[in-house]
């Protein structure tokens, strides 16, 4: 018989429940009403990272800057229709207050046109998928959903041409 104690209490001291592996899809989360959604509105799915190559940006909006060169780069890249980004804010991790993010998010948008823009409320996602909690995630996922790259924090050179090099080899 399974010692369930065992179990949550391993769990809890590992950090997460769900964790992400590569060459794997990863666990399905929904991001919904109160956990959140697309800017635009609606119910924003895990499933939807299939049929594109897609970069996953999760970040805290108060550590924005640590990706900056990454987004710059992907806004200079000529991608092809096969790619998508999908910057997923961490809303609950800022002082700052939700009307506000929402408002430069959509701004954003308007900006980034291969970009969708979702909000985690309740830092679902980092207990999902055990990402870093205020800190910037880049994730990118491949045609069939499954990940092939993940980093934590600011970007280096030498990590952004792996990633941009994985990226077009992927579309």
């Amino acid at each position: 018989m399974i010692n369930i104690k065992g179990v949550l209490l391993l769990s809890i001291f590992s950090g997460s429940l769900f964790s992400l592996e590569l060459n794997k899809q990863p666990p399905l989360v929904v991001l919904s009403d109160k956990n959140g959604g697309y800017i635009s509105g609606g119910a924003w799915s895990s499933d939807s990272l299939k049929g594109k190559v897609n970069l996953v940006l999760y970040m805290d909006p108060d550590q924005r800057k640590l990706s900056q060169k990454l987004i710059d780069t992907i806004k200079q890249s000529n991608f092809n229709n096969n790619f998508k980004m999908v910057a997923i804010v961490n809303i609950k991790a800022t002082w700052l207050p939700d009307f506000a993010i929402e408002k430069k998010l959509k701004s954003k948008q308007k900006e980034l046109k291969n970009t969708v823009y979702v909000k985690d409320k309740t830092k679902y996602m980092v207990r999902s998928w055990g990402l870093k909690d205020d800190d910037v995630n880049e994730l990118l996922f491949n045609k069939q959903g499954k990940l092939i790259y993940q980093h934590s924090g600011k970007i280096t050179q030498q990590d952004l041409d792996k990633l941009v090099s994985l990226i077009q080899a992927n579309l």
